[in-house]
């Protein structure tokens, strides 16, 4: 091997400048063995090195030093945000599935000092909704392959929901509103629950409330009454309200202490059913650790449409005239005088043309009492004027007031020439300390009066609600299953999951349809003649703030 003095090395480094970032070449092979000979040695090796190549690798090793400090501190400013963003603000809650829905969406703490924002479920929690900023949103209308989806839209005022119906807002059972007018009337004009109680030691402890009344609302710093000025809400007395938004379903839960009553409601839309419906199952709790409760109580919608035609124009602007053709049918009369399942239609299609065309399909309505041995078809109140009596505004139920629930259901009601509401009665039933009651009411479209008996033994098959909104939840997970993502943050895996979601429901969920076979599989669907492309759920244009934009949500299986 030939050697070269340090005087040679020296002479060659002044001699022959390397390009700046260029690596040295050097004919000396032993200076750049590093392997077996250890870090001091090498060290040593290193001082025999050129100036300017000993300046260069010093320059470049405190740039890469520098740089490497620096992607650490961002890395540890970046897990120092996540844990207090995500380790301060995600919450789970302990829910029982099995008891009731009461214990559904139940935060692990009421203290507003601590943030929870997700439930065990994964829904979005949102305290006080109805004191908040409006917003709306809609259900996916995700039935399954083998479903009947209808349309849904809710907001966070008053019960939520602020339109649903069949197929686009031409065929409502809720009529739809532009998203300025629903945050108004939704809380009057929507879903509505009214109660009768007392308690059993105290005759004189009963009492009238409705939960997620507009009018106990817990904005802060304003009255509850023009002669209470100097009790402003929040209370301790107020109700405390919340909303648990999901994918496919969406619940509001009202904390009343003032009269030991908790409320929960929770919307859906009925899956994998040859009948499409619209789904509200309400439960009312006793939360009273000592004294029972004996409660009546009305829960339904305030006003429905009945089937007749495209209705949204003719509602807008003809709506007094249109009420003409209005009445509320019945496949038989009960023996008892008591409707349990209305259809509600127009008797004639009001067209601008000389046949006449009867309309014979109409929107339905049942409700069940649901029970851990029994299912119980409900009586329907109608008859508006039964409830608010004159009060058109519908913000007080005059009706009511005097009187109890049971002699509203002794009295004779009247559908023809008005719109109609569609209250599920409950009366006279008893709660134990810790108790609770649940009825799950159905609305849906039928061709004929006749199809709701038959209709109504499918629903009311024990444990039928309690087994569709679990499917409700269980249709999501499969369609994100793809993208199931597991971290040590929850909220990431969530975020993962909805936006693969959302952008499947922009142009649907790609589903092969045909026969699928060992040689099918080892082709492209393109190449494969038998085989086929198939895009469903697709949820595009429509909502209650684009208002420009039509929907169309077939109710059909396979529904595009």
């Amino acid at each position: 091997m030939r050697t070269t003095s340090n005087n040679d090395r020296a002479s060659n480094g002044q001699n022959k400048r390397q390009p700046y970032g260029a690596v040295p070449a050097f004919e000396d092979a032993d200076l750049l063995e590093a392997e077996g000979n250890g870090f001091a040695s090498n060290c040593e090796r290193l001082k025999t090195f050129p100036p300017d190549t000993r300046r260069t690798w010093k320059a470049k090793l405190t740039t890469y030093v520098a740089i490497a400090m620096a992607l650490m501190s961002i890395v540890l400013c970046m897990g120092i945000i996540l844990n207090v963003v995500l380790g301060g603000t995600w919450g789970m809650e302990t829910i029982d599935n099995e008891k009731s829905q009461a214990t559904q969406a139940r935060p692990s703490s009421t203290n507003t000092k601590t943030l929870h924002l997700y439930d065990e479920l994964g829904r979005y929690i949102l305290e006080d909704y109805d004191a908040q900023p409006p917003f709306s949103d809609f259900l996916p209308a995700l039935a399954g392959y083998f479903g009947k989806p209808l349309y849904a839209f809710y907001i966070n005022r008053g019960q939520g929901i602020a339109a649903f119906g069949v197929e686009s807002k031409e065929y409502p059972i809720m009529e739809f509103h532009s998203a300025n007018v629903a945050y108004q009337n939704t809380a009057l004009l929507g879903f509505r629950t009214f109660i009768q109680g007392s308690r059993q030691k105290k005759d004189q402890d009963s009492f009238f409330v409705e939960p997620f009344s507009l009018l106990q609302t817990r904005f802060p710093n304003i009255p509850l009454h023009h002669n209470d000025m100097d009790k402003l809400l929040p209370s301790s007395t107020t109700p405390k309200r919340y909303m648990y938004v999901g994918s496919n379903e969406m619940q509001i839960r009202e904390v009343d202490t003032a009269h030991r009553l908790e409320t929960n409601v929770t919307y859906f839309v009925l899956p994998e059913e040859d009948f499409g419906s619209f789904v509200k199952r309400t439960t009312i709790t006793n939360t009273d650790a000592k004294e029972s409760l004996t409660l009546s109580f009305l829960d339904g919608l305030a006003q429905i449409q009945p089937a007749g035609g495209e209705m949204e124009k003719p509602l807008k602007t003809i709506g007094r005239t249109l009420q003409g053709w209005m009445g509320v049918y019945s496949p038989y009369d009960d023996s008892d005088g008591m409707m349990r399942m209305p259809f509600f239609r127009l008797s004639t299609q009001p067209n601008d043309s000389a046949s006449v065309v009867v309309q014979k399909a109409g929107h339905w309505c049942l409700s069940v009492l649901e029970s851990d041995n029994d299912s119980t078809l409900l009586p329907i109140v109608y008859d508006t004027s039964k409830i608010f009596g004159q009060d058109t505004s519908l913000l007080h139920p005059v009706g009511l007031s005097n009187r109890p629930i049971s002699e509203i259901l002794k009295e004779k009601q009247y559908g023809r020439a008005k719109t109609s509401s569609a209250f599920a009665a409950v009366d006279h039933i008893k709660l134990a300390p810790g108790k609770s009651v649940t009825i799950s009411t159905f609305f849906g479209k039928a061709n004929n009066v006749l199809d709701i008996p038959v209709i109504s033994r499918r629903v009311l098959q024990l444990g039928f609600s309690q087994y569709k909104v679990m499917r409700t939840r269980e249709i999501i997970k499969q369609i994100t299953a793809v993208v199931e993502t597991t971290t040590s943050h929850p909220l990431w895996d969530g975020h993962v999951q909805q936006m693969f979601l959302d952008n499947a429901l922009r142009g649907g969920v790609p589903s092969i349809l045909g026969e699928i076979d060992d040689d099918a599989r080892l082709r492209n669907v393109d190449e494969d003649p038998r085989l086929k492309t198939y895009h469903l759920f697709s949820r595009i244009h429509g909502d209650l703030e684009r208002d420009y934009n039509g929907f169309v949500i077939k109710p059909t299986f396979f529904s595009e």
